[in-house]
């Protein structure tokens, strides 16, 4: 069946393909724009995210920076205090840890005595 361009009926069939293909540009036109509003407040979001990290990670570290050649008291408790919290948030891990070094330690002494 061939379109006779004399024919009206043809004419709607050409209106509403167009139509139809205009309404299916614009969805996907604002599917697009949506999917770019969505990626870009996702961006930022991660982007906020990361720099409240970093700024913890940065306030954190912050009293262990600085000048080590001679340790002051206040970063010996202050290593003290850390490594006390490790140990008493996990113990067996940290007994483990202790015994492990000093395994390691018994070894080197020993084998250097030979």
């Amino acid at each position: 069946m061939t379109a006779d361009p004399a024919d009206p009926s043809t004419e709607s069939l050409g209106d509403s393909a167009e139509e139809a293909a205009d309404r299916t540009h614009r969805a996907f036109k604002e599917s697009l724009t949506a999917a770019e509003r969505g990626l870009t407040e996702a961006a930022k979001a991660a982007e906020r995210v990361i720099r409240e990290g970093l700024e913890i990670l940065r306030d954190r570290t912050r009293r262990y920076s600085g000048d080590y050649s001679v340790p002051t008291r206040e970063t010996m408790a202050d290593a003290q205090r850390f490594l006390v919290e490790r140990i008493n948030e996990r113990p067996v891990t940290a007994a483990f840890a202790g015994v492990g070094i000093g395994l390691l330690f018994g070894l080197l002494l020993a084998s250097r005595g030979k």
